[in-house]
């Protein structure tokens, strides 16, 4: 019996073309309004902005946690979300200034 490898995105290589992009569960915890933080995105809730937890994540070299356990109000999946963004952010996936951009 053949078997056929699945189809891949061509602008996402190692990604199946049916996989979902991550950006609706970032939005879950990830939010960006001009009255708040000048406007940066930001923890749903809090007012630590992304920026802040990609510092303490590659500076200073915590892992998700470590800053969990430093900042018990947040959660893994704060964490995790706003890693994402960055990355997502980096690759193009987010434009600065989009609707949840910054």
């Amino acid at each position: 019996m053949e078997t056929t490898a699945p189809v891949q995105d061509p602008t996402r290589p190692g990604v199946p073309a049916t996989a979902e992009p991550a950006l609706p569960v970032i939005r879950e915890h990830i939010v960006r309004m001009p009255a708040t933080c000048l406007g940066k995105p930001r923890i749903v809730g809090r007012r630590i902005k992304v920026e802040q937890v990609v510092l303490w994540h590659e500076r200073q070299g915590m892992s998700p946690a470590q800053i969990v356990s430093t900042w018990p109000h947040l959660t893994l999946a704060d964490i995790h979300a706003a890693l994402s963004r960055i990355r997502a952010r980096r690759s193009g996936v987010v434009k600065r200034g989009g609707p949840r951009g910054g």
